[in-house]
Protein backbone atom coordinates (compact mmCIF):
# COMPACT_ATOMS: atom_id res chain seq x y z
CA UNK A 1 0.00 0.00 0.00
CA UNK A 2 1.32 3.47 -0.90
CA UNK A 3 1.92 6.43 1.36
CA UNK A 4 -0.61 9.24 1.29
CA UNK A 5 0.51 12.75 2.21
CA UNK A 6 -2.26 15.01 3.43
CA UNK A 7 -1.96 18.77 3.32
CA UNK A 8 -4.49 19.65 6.01
CA UNK A 9 -7.18 18.29 8.31
CA UNK A 10 -9.65 19.09 5.53
CA UNK A 11 -7.78 16.72 3.21
CA UNK A 12 -8.04 14.06 5.90
CA UNK A 13 -11.78 14.64 6.15
CA UNK A 14 -12.16 14.26 2.37
CA UNK A 15 -10.25 10.97 2.45
CA UNK A 16 -12.46 9.65 5.23
CA UNK A 17 -15.63 10.71 3.43
CA UNK A 18 -14.36 9.15 0.18
CA UNK A 19 -13.85 5.89 2.03
CA UNK A 20 -17.30 6.06 3.60
CA UNK A 21 -18.79 6.88 0.20
CA UNK A 22 -17.19 3.75 -1.24
CA UNK A 23 -18.83 1.71 1.52
CA UNK A 24 -22.27 3.38 1.32
CA UNK A 25 -25.12 1.05 0.42
CA UNK A 26 -27.95 3.59 0.35
CA UNK A 27 -28.29 6.11 -2.50
CA UNK A 28 -29.34 8.74 0.05
CA UNK A 29 -26.23 8.15 2.14
CA UNK A 30 -24.03 8.26 -0.96
CA UNK A 31 -25.62 11.58 -2.00
CA UNK A 32 -24.94 13.05 1.45
CA UNK A 33 -21.29 11.98 1.32
CA UNK A 34 -20.89 13.39 -2.21
CA UNK A 35 -22.38 16.70 -1.08
CA UNK A 36 -20.08 16.91 1.96
CA UNK A 37 -17.04 16.03 -0.15
CA UNK A 38 -17.93 18.77 -2.65
CA UNK A 39 -18.27 21.32 0.16
CA UNK A 40 -14.92 20.35 1.66
CA UNK A 41 -13.13 20.45 -1.71
CA UNK A 42 -14.52 23.94 -2.31
CA UNK A 43 -13.31 25.02 1.11
CA UNK A 44 -9.88 23.47 0.45
CA UNK A 45 -9.50 25.20 -2.90
CA UNK A 46 -10.39 28.56 -1.34
CA UNK A 47 -7.93 28.08 1.52
CA UNK A 48 -5.11 27.08 -0.89
CA UNK A 49 -5.71 30.23 -2.94
CA UNK A 50 -5.15 32.30 0.19
CA UNK A 51 -1.98 30.42 1.11
CA UNK A 52 -0.51 30.33 -2.38
CA UNK A 53 -0.44 34.10 -2.81
CA UNK A 54 3.15 35.22 -3.40
CA UNK A 55 4.41 38.44 -1.93
CA UNK A 56 6.37 40.54 -4.37
CA UNK A 57 10.01 41.15 -3.42
CA UNK A 58 9.63 44.68 -4.82
CA UNK A 59 8.49 47.26 -2.30
CA UNK A 60 5.42 49.08 -3.57
CA UNK A 61 3.62 51.75 -1.61
CA UNK A 62 -0.07 50.97 -1.15
CA UNK A 63 -2.46 53.16 -3.09
CA UNK A 64 -6.08 53.25 -4.17
CA UNK A 65 -5.44 51.38 -7.45
CA UNK A 66 -3.57 48.46 -5.89
CA UNK A 67 -6.70 47.45 -3.98
CA UNK A 68 -8.32 46.37 -7.27
CA UNK A 69 -5.52 44.19 -8.61
CA UNK A 70 -6.32 40.49 -8.47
Amino acid sequence: MGTLTLESPLDTAVCILDYRLSRATSPVTAAIFKYRIALLRTKISKSYKKVSAVVSPVSVSPNWYSAFIC
